[in-house]
């Protein structure tokens, strides 16, 4: 091949497209390690929502009288998707008590 009057080989022509590959690739890896380390933070944050939600929900059924065998739900915050499902029963003389929260597809129970 000659390109403005120098001759270049083929060898050194496969060596450059194998080189730019490479290269390509290492900028296509990094981009998608941001792009999972962005998604896992995301889903770490919902995770830590969800518990602090569901806690939130055990200490307001230890306050607040709610009937026995009835859940209540209550929406925190449309715009993420927020909620706390309440529930309270019977086990002998002891009340058990159950708090989920949920926020979009994360969910903890207490």
């Amino acid at each position: 091949m000659k390109l403005l009057g120098a001759r270049i080989s083929a060898g050194a022509m496969q060596f450059v497209i194998l080189i730019s590959t490479v290269i390509a690739l290492l900028i296509l890896a990094f981009i998608l390690l941001t792009y999972t380390h962005l998604r896992f933070a995301q889903y770490a944050g919902m995770g830590n929502e969800a518990l602090q939600i569901s806690t939130q929900g055990a200490a307001y059924l230890n306050q607040k009288p709610i009937n026995y065998k009835d859940s209540t739900t209550i929406v925190l915050n449309d715009s993420y998707d927020a909620r706390l499902i309440t529930y309270k029963d019977h086990w002998g003389l002891y009340d058990r008590l159950y708090s989920k929260g949920l926020v979009r597809s994360q969910s903890f129970s207490k």
